[in-house]
């Protein structure tokens, strides 16, 4: 829900995360989020500091496209397609419980399907 809201402000993500962002490799989140490994998260601010007010320009442009695409840019406050809804829950899903066994996705996964 956060996500859709920066997108929907002209924020640009920042994501610290090794899990692929939502509905990738559909959508190119590259131009608009700025993404850091999690066992680089020590150069996160260096790398925020280095990015140029261009390139922010653009980041931010390429997110409102983005948003629009995705969601639509008539959608109201609080409105988020399910779509977008689900793929953002699992998105977080997978980031929360990444490090478990096989045998527990699969329950994860019939619970996500429910």
């Amino acid at each position: 829900y956060r996500f859709a809201e920066i997108l929907h402000a002209g924020g640009i993500p920042v994501v610290v995360s090794d899990i692929v962002p939502p509905l990738h490799p559909e959508v190119d989140w590259s131009s608009c989020m700025v993404r850091v490994s999690e066992a680089r998260i020590i150069d996160l601010p260096r790398m925020l500091r280095g990015i140029s007010d261009n390139e922010i320009r653009s980041r931010r442009k390429a997110c409102t496209a983005l948003y629009e695409k995705i969601i639509g840019k008539d959608a109201g406050e609080g409105f988020m397609p399910t779509t977008f809804s689900m793929s953002m829950k699992i998105w977080m899903f997978r980031i929360l419980h990444a490090r478990r066994s096989a045998v527990t996705w699969k329950k994860l996964n019939k619970d996500i399907i429910r």
